[in-house]
């Protein structure tokens, strides 16, 4: 538990270091660790915890902050399966005293801000969620003032930062990732093709700052309405301006049937899809999206693959169902929290949850593959390269297994 500056000042006897146990049985690495180790030490016979500390040999408070309560039925799901993943997480951690304290907020922000509130009078050494990007802003400014971390389930850059660490797969992590591959085969000319509102302009400042972290240069940008009548007005301009400035990769913010039709320009006015890499920000499964001929071997990036099937199935084993896409971020929440925890334990280090220990380069073996939070609150994944096929998904690159290797 934390110790706050109101709270009476403990004092314990720490017996010899424990060992990290591995959260699941076999001979590969497993979520939760670290993908280095730290030589074990002793801690002090007897210590005075400072107020933010926490003893990692006993009770550590987690609260964990989901979108249920609210009576809607897709939130509530959502919600349920995020405890879920939770929950098997903690099970997991069976080496660490994780108590999980679950509350709902509705995915209201002012029940979030709530109920931050509530968890860290209630002890919270750290709270993992909310969901929504504005729950995470109310819940942001609360958590900091008390000194404790927030690992959110957001992928929304603008709200990291400071306390609050987003686990959600970034627009820029995923840039940065495709980029990345296609400029080591000399595709090296990027465009990007966005849509005129929040999401699209989001998508223009990740391919801009996923450019800068790579070898790649980007070197036309256009954007479109995503509207029926707005996506054919703009396409021969969208078009017309990768094809002038030579890209030999385009990336698109869209998704589903906006992006279906708005990719159907690209050839019709000139664009080589045969030779220019195209590149999805989201995720381009599904068949209606492989029969258009300008999608059809368009990249775009998943957790890794095997890892994703192996969670799905221990999940449904456990639950009788399968886990929401989004349920491995609440079991990597947790995950980060035991890693942490067990690594102070060998350390002897109170400050579990102090940000340089948190942003470790190492990072965490997440159930989905490695994955590491940066100082400013965002994060880098290891993420596969999938291409679109009409034969289904096919496999272009691997996910990474550890950082420092190809793709990071």
């Amino acid at each position: 538990m934390r110790e706050t500056p109101t709270a009476v000042t403990r004092i314990f006897r720490a017996g010899a270091a424990m060992a990290l146990a591995a959260l699941v049985a076999g001979c590969v690495q497993q979520p939760g660790q670290r993908t280095t180790t730290t030589p074990t030490q002793t801690a002090p016979e007897r210590t005075v915890l400072a107020p933010g500390q926490v003893d990692p040999n006993g009770p550590v408070q987690v609260a964990l902050l989901v979108p249920t309560g609210s009576g809607n039925a897709e939130r509530d799901a959502i919600g349920r399966s995020l405890e879920q993943a939770a929950r098997l997480a903690v099970a997991d951690a069976s080496s660490v005293n994780i108590q999980l304290q679950v509350i709902p907020t509705g995915g209201n922000a002012g029940r979030a801000g709530g109920a931050a509130a509530q968890a860290i009078a209630q002890g919270a050494d750290v709270i993992v969620g909310p969901l929504f990007s504005t729950s995470v802003a109310q819940v942001g400014p609360t958590a900091q003032a008390a000194g404790v971390p927030v690992f959110a389930f957001s992928n929304n850059p603008a709200v990291a930062g400071q306390n609050v660490y987003i686990l959600g797969k970034t627009f820029e992590d995923s840039a940065a990732r495709m980029l990345s591959f296609a400029a080591a085969q000399g595709r090296n000319r990027a465009g990007v093709i966005y849509t005129q509102d929040a999401e699209g302009q989001a998508a223009l400042n990740a391919v801009q700052a996923a450019s800068r972290r790579t070898n790649a240069q980007l070197v036309a940008s256009a954007s479109y309405p995503r509207s029926r009548e707005g996506i054919p007005a703009a396409g021969e301009a969208f078009t017309s301006a990768m094809t002038s400035a030579g890209a030999n990769a385009v990336v698109m913010s869209d998704r589903g049937t906006g992006l279906i039709y708005a990719a159907s320009f690209l050839p019709f006015y000139g664009l080589d899809v045969d030779n220019v890499q195209v590149m999805g920000l989201q995720e381009l499964s599904g068949g209606a999206i492989a029969a258009e001929r300008a999608l059809d071997g368009a990249w775009y990036t998943v957790a890794d693959p095997a890892r994703a099937e192996a969670f799905a199935a221990r999940y449904a084993s456990r639950y009788g169902s399968q886990p929401h896409p989004l349920a491995g971020l609440a079991y990597d929440g947790i995950a980060a929290v035991a890693a942490l925890i067990a690594e102070a334990r060998q350390t002897g280090d109170f400050n579990v949850f102090a940000a340089q220990n948190i942003t470790s380069p190492a990072g965490f073996a997440g159930v989905e593959g490695a994955f590491r939070f940066r100082p400013d609150g965002g994060n880098e994944r290891a993420l596969a390269i999938m291409e679109v096929s009409r034969d289904g998904p096919q496999l272009v690159d691997p996910a990474p297994a550890a950082f420092g290797l190809a793709g990071f």
